[in-house]
């Protein structure tokens, strides 16, 4: 931790055994760095059942991280983020999944948090609405397995080169839900890009999971083995 002061007002990230970190707004900082002793309260966004002034342990002065004001309202892409940290991207994760916006944006990286419930988000309209935006437009929409899957076919067209979206996570956080997305977007308008660019077929393949991702994203928790994988998504236009 630098040798810094907080002023009042300023939020900031404290580590939390409940929920990794939790967002706090200082109230008061007397001294710098580790020893500096700060009074502070959890910010609405942290806060459940109200919000009382404490003062902060030692241990928690120690490990506190800076606090990005876009991760308080829940940014669509982190990549805008000043002060990016694990603390900023898991706060802007939670807002967002409180919401239900399950999609959020690191630039082209697109992270996706299982609802485990059904959502109204995989509509005809969200469809028409990707593939109707021009390049610009499409990156300012909100986040989205189906503009991501427009901008891959995009890239066909544009650069004549095969594309690939490379879908990773542990088991049960989405990935058959997440190509069946993609394969839904493309396939509902490919016959139109067909006519349109005089294609004559298009394929879609869907690869196993290779050995190399798989090894890689095998976690070991409590001596017991829990897999994860990949799968790999290829669009194919042949002229």
């Amino acid at each position: 931790m630098a040798e810094v002061q907080y002023a009042p007002g300023t939020t900031i990230f404290v580590p939390s055994d409940a929920n990794g970190w939790e967002a706090m707004t200082v109230d008061s900082c007397k001294g710098f760095g580790e020893a500096a002793t700060i009074r502070a309260h959890q910010t609405a966004a942290s806060a459940r059942g109200g919000s009382s002034v404490r003062v902060l342990r030692q241990e928690e002065v120690s490990r506190i991280q800076e606090c990005d004001v876009l991760a308080l309202e829940g940014a669509p892409d982190m990549v805008k983020f000043a002060k990016l940290s694990e603390a900023t991207l898991l706060h802007n994760l939670r807002v967002r999944y409180a919401r239900d916006d399950i999609y959020t944006r690191a630039g082209s990286i697109l992270i996706s948090v299982n609802p485990f419930k059904r959502l109204s988000i995989y509509t005809p309209e969200r469809m028409a609405q990707c593939k109707d935006a021009d390049a610009k437009a499409l990156q300012d929409l909100e986040p989205h397995v189906y503009a991501l899957a427009e901008a891959a076919f995009r890239g066909i067209l544009v650069e004549q080169r095969q594309q690939s979206i490379l879908i990773s996570g542990e088991s049960g956080a989405g990935k058959t839900e997440a190509v069946k997305a993609c394969l839904q977007a493309r396939l509902s308008v490919s016959h139109l890009v067909a006519r349109a660019s005089a294609l004559r077929c298009m394929q879609v393949l869907i690869t196993t999971p290779s050995p190399l991702p798989t090894v890689f994203g095998r976690s070991f928790e409590r001596g017991d083995r829990h897999r994860s994988g990949a799968c790999q998504v290829r669009v194919e236009a042949c002229i």
